[in-house]
């Protein structure tokens, strides 16, 4: 009776595993495009289930014989990400005024059909030379920090207080993933998350902090270096998504920690930190914010 119950339980278990994993198949169609690209067959979609990759012939769309681009294929349940291409992060869809997009998000649950209007091509519009936005109380800490448990160098970011320098207060800390993208213009892949100006603004009237930002691997918001950088998860060869547990997927031992890096920044000798931090907190931004949780462990909170 008891080995019954076990391999009762045991097929239960199984099922609900088979079930969590299903596969639906998914229809992508590009409903419009643009005039200028109208007759362009290069289309590709890159995606959280294919490693973003801008130009894979696995997700090349075909036109059908009533002229629309079309992608047959079959994703496992979940919510996925994805922008359209042709063929490069150069060329990826964006707004008629030549704005970059977010991702497009799909809750797989069943078989489905997704029409997709594109409004416009990044190379097609003629963009506005970047200039720096940093405020004056951003400053650079190092522009090659060492991280020697992990063997690489970062570019790190600060932004103090406007009265820090003859302040005696202590601050609470927050540390920031995508270095490039928090304060500046310039280094941002799709324009600066304005937290100087944000907080240049509000100091006064909602409390004073120190921001500590560290750059990811790589140019731009998401390329494949900052993508392995910030997964906590590594894919082997052959896997569909990365899965904790499932398949060939591994937990990453040694994922980039901001706070880490960051904390050995306030014992530096001559460190703009000193002593005066009495709070920290880490805010992440998708990947950056996953790392965050994997990060919990070392006792600071973790935001999204």
């Amino acid at each position: 009776m008891v080995m019954f119950k076990r391999s009762i339980s045991l097929l239960g278990f199984l099922v609900t595993v088979l079930l969590s994993y299903s596969q639906h198949s998914v229809r992508f169609v590009i409903s419009s495009l643009p005039l200028k690209n109208e007759s362009d067959s290069n289309l590709f979609i890159a995606g959280s289930f294919n490693g973003w990759n801008p130009q894979d012939q696995n997700f090349h769309f075909q036109k059908n014989a009533s002229g629309k681009y079309v992608i047959e294929t079959t994703l496992e349940d979940g919510m996925l990400e994805f922008k359209i291409t042709r063929g490069g992060w150069d060329k990826v869809e964006c707004t008629k005024g030549g704005a970059d997009i977010q991702n497009r998000f799909l809750k797989l649950t069943s078989d489905t059909t997704i029409n997709i209007m594109i409004e416009e091509w990044a190379d097609n519009v003629e963009r506005k030379p970047r200039v720096n936005t940093a405020s004056k109380n951003v400053h650079i800490v190092d522009t090659a920090f060492s991280i020697p448990q992990l063997n690489r160098t970062r570019r790190v970011w600060i932004y103090l207080p406007p009265d820090y320098a003859t302040s005696k207060k202590r601050y609470p800390v927050l540390y920031m993933h995508d270095g490039q993208n928090v304060f500046d213009d310039l280094t941002s892949f799709a324009g600066e998350w304005g937290v100087d100006e944000t907080l240049d603004s509000i100091g006064n009237h909602s409390g004073e902090l120190i921001v500590v930002a560290v750059d990811h691997a790589g140019e731009g918001f998401s390329p494949p270096a900052r993508r392995r950088e910030r997964c906590a998860y590594r894919r082997d060869p052959g896997a569909q998504r990365a899965r904790p547990g499932v398949g060939g997927v591994r937990l990453r031992a040694a994922p980039t920690r901001g706070l880490s890096l960051a904390r050995s920044e306030e014992r530096r000798p001559g460190s703009l930190l000193g002593s005066t931090a009495r709070r920290h907190v880490l805010v992440g931004r998708d990947a950056g914010g996953s790392l965050k949780q994997v990060t919990t462990t070392s006792g600071a909170e973790a935001k999204w």
